[in-house]
């Protein structure tokens, strides 16, 4: 992948084109699976990543479970077969049968898709330091107005077919926090002594405080004495009405990982080299659409699921769906929604977690004791028939969902207006024309 970061002169300014086939705004999870498997199948065609670099993605890392079937798997490794859920007097080792939970690296990403690229003939996907300003859909494509790092007072417009947007124009950080979310912080930490099986990660560990809202501890070994050991909250708001509750802070956070290092791993000592932080938007109303030449993805289009935060592996399935559709009908429509379903037990989920969060977590641990785990993460993948589905849900405390459930219902409701979104009646022509329709 061709990557201009810096820009320091006019001269790289200017090498970025005029009109490509496709802009991915924002080189994340998204932004560049998406990249990667467009320049495997969508051949011959020019892509534009923009990022402003605000979050380095060499610093980040995802984890994912997946059966091995994914573009990217094998840069992900081999990943683990178990893992562990643990609770007050509750500790599961978990074998996950099909699956493996694998761990996808920042600089990992970017060498994969660095590898597609060059193997791809003909391919045309640069990565671009910059902040993009607008995007205006022209019926036919789209004006992306952008800002490149390095010339601030030089904007510069391109046109582009199709627009991938995981970012959102005008994006604002209140817009996550005023929402569900997870609030986590995570320190990568050197013991002086073996305390961690790199074997097996720790999927959720409820033996942490839970008096700032349904808490967990994760943790990632990569050796017996380094590991990323991560404290996560949920922060689920109540009605307007209700006195919201005080949202993690920092401190809290690494206090509460500092007493899980001494406590519960029994860490005599150790230094932290690293650390992560951040929100996780957990969006459980219906997901953003594409309008026109513009195309949400990420999180905006619904791939992070509301009950757990992960969302690598959805991001791989819309990544190829989009491309299969590009190089089928020469548009990215024919993909599918994620399901309202799902989407309407995650809000119910999420109404226990805010109001009995004592429950909620008695519920996360009963999940993964009463089911097998190939059955929980089809379950979370969206990928679990009827039966099983009804199998799972009734091997959890009824009365709970029943009261999120009566909540929801009965709450007072507001219309709003929704943007149309393209239908697939019949496929596009090349130009994102309906066929069914003449033009002058």
């Amino acid at each position: 992948m061709r990557a201009n970061p810096d820009h320091a002169d006019a001269d790289r300014a200017t090498s970025v084109p005029a009109a490509v086939d496709a802009v991915i705004v924002g080189a994340g999870a998204a932004g560049l699976s998406l990249a990667c498997h467009l320049a495997a199948s969508w051949h011959g065609r020019s892509v534009l990543v923009v990022d402003d670099g605000a979050v380095p993605v060499e610093a980040r890392a995802w984890a994912y479970w997946s059966r091995g079937e994914h573009l990217l798997d094998p840069a992900a490794g081999i990943g683990v077969d178990h893992v562990l859920v643990r609770a007050p007097g509750l500790t599961r080792r978990l074998a996950l049968g099909r699956y493996r939970y694998r761990t996808m690296s920042g600089p990992g990403l970017i060498r994969a898709v660095s590898t597609q690229v060059a193997s791809a003939s003909a391919s045309g996907v640069e990565l671009v330091r910059g902040v993009v300003t607008s995007v205006t859909d022209e019926g036919a494509g789209a004006r992306v107005g952008l800002i490149l790092a390095g010339s601030p007072g030089s904007p510069r417009t391109v046109r582009a077919r199709w627009v991938f947007d995981s970012v959102g124009i005008g994006h604002r950080t209140s817009d996550v926090t005023a929402g569900p979310h997870l609030s986590f912080l995570g320190h990568r930490v050197e013991c002086d002594t073996d305390v961690f099986d790199p074997a097996t990660p720790t999927l959720m560990d409820f033996r942490t405080d839970q008096a700032g809202g349904l808490s967990f501890v994760y943790v990632l070994p990569q050796t017996p004495r380094c590991a990323l050991v991560e404290h996560t909250t949920f922060v689920v708001p109540g009605p307007p009405a209700a006195v919201p509750a005080p949202a993690p802070t920092p401190t809290v956070h690494a206090v509460a990982v500092d007493e899980y290092l001494s406590a519960v791993v029994g860490a005599g000592s150790w230094s932290v080299v690293g650390t992560e932080k951040g929100v996780i938007p957990l969006r459980t109303g219906r997901p953003a659409g594409p309008r026109g030449a513009v195309v949400p993805i990420g999180a905006r289009a619904g791939m992070v699921r509301a009950s757990t935060g992960y969302g690598f592996e959805r991001m791989q399935r819309h990544a190829r769906a989009i491309t299969d559709s590009l190089t089928r009908w020469g548009h990215p429509y024919d993909v599918a929604a994620p399901s309202a379903w799902f989407a309407l037990l995650d809000r119910w989920l999420l109404a226990v977690v805010r109001d009995e969060p004592e429950v909620a977590r008695r519920v996360f641990a009963r999940l993964f004791v009463a089911n097998p785990p190939e059955r929980v993460l089809a379950f979370l993948d969206e990928d679990l028939g009827v039966v099983g589905q009804l199998t799972l849900c009734t091997s959890l405390p009824v009365a709970p969902f029943v009261r999120a459930a009566v909540r929801h219902l009965t709450r007072p409701r507001t219309r709003r207006r929704r943007a149309p979104v393209p239908t697939l009646a019949r496929p596009l022509r090349q130009d994102g024309s309906d066929p069914g329709t003449t033009h002058p």
